[in-house]
């Protein structure tokens, strides 16, 4: 950019934390943490027997059987009965397993989850950095994120036909508004502008200001159409008037007449 060029107006762009956002950052943490609890308490379970009944002849006596787990998802069982041996035997025998790979898979889904607002916050972030906006008196020039990657913009401002606001309801989570930048090649969207009525207000008025002066240019530039040559009914009718006004005499008169005339 020329050092000495004039800079109209430089987008505001940052992340700001809505209302919106903070209450639906809380919202899902308390979500988070109740399908825990209640996955947990659904999972956890715990059963004492009496006993007094007879399999295959043996005595099934008291004990207890201890089940934790996360819904559906086993995390340790402690249980007593009667087991199938070899041969078709039976015995007395406890059940006490952890299931690591389990423990392991639900902490690190519940670590990802904890962690979600402030992976989207530094998505956000990142997206702000990579995304800037200036408008000078000859040109627009910046650069956005699309799809996570860096594009260039630089055009000359009188190829901008309009610049305009969308504010949908991704824009209420994320704070800003996106602004637009359109031309013939398409539209250009950027987020998280904070200032965009200003933006736009002075691009928008050094393109008619450019538009302005084209058309006064154009105006100058184009050629004085000839007068039309007097008719000679016309011609005849001027002189008629000199004669008139006494400033021709009546010889001067039909001589000029006769000039006229045959002309025709």
């Amino acid at each position: 950019m020329d050092n000495h060029e004039h800079i109209l107006a430089t987008a505001d762009i940052r992340y700001v934390k809505t209302k919106l956002a903070k209450i639906t950052t809380i919202v899902f943490l308390v979500i988070v943490v109740l399908s825990l609890i209640i996955g947990i308490k659904s999972g956890t379970w715990y059963s004492h027997y009496d006993g007094g009944e007879t399999i295959l002849g043996n005595s099934y006596p008291a004990h207890d059987n201890l089940y934790i787990g996360w819904f559906g998802v086993d995390f340790y069982e402690d249980s007593e009965g009667w087991k199938s041996g070899i041969w078709g035997t039976t015995y007395w025998g406890s059940t006490e397993e952890t299931h690591i790979e389990n423990i392991i898979f639900i902490i690190a889904l519940y670590i990802i989850l904890f962690s979600l607002p402030a992976i989207v916050t530094a998505i956000f972030k990142h997206e702000c950095k990579v995304t800037s906006l200036t408008i000078t008196d000859s040109q627009v020039y910046g650069s956005y994120n699309n799809f996570l990657f860096k594009k260039s913009l630089k055009m000359p401002i009188e190829k901008v036909d309009n610049l305009t606001t969308i504010s949908g309801l991704v824009d209420k989570f994320r704070s800003g508004v996106t602004l637009g930048v359109c031309s013939a090649s398409g539209i250009i969207k950027l987020h998280f502008v904070q200032n965009a009525d200003e933006v736009i207000a002075a691009a928008i008025g050094r393109i008619e200001e450019i538009k302005e002066k084209e058309k006064r240019a154009r105006v100058v530039a184009q050629p004085v159409a000839p007068a039309a040559a007097p008719s000679v009914s016309d011609k005849l009718k001027d002189l008629e008037l000199m004669k008139e006004q006494g400033l021709i005499t009546e010889d001067e008169f039909n001589k000029k007449r006769e000039e006229i005339l045959s002309k025709m």
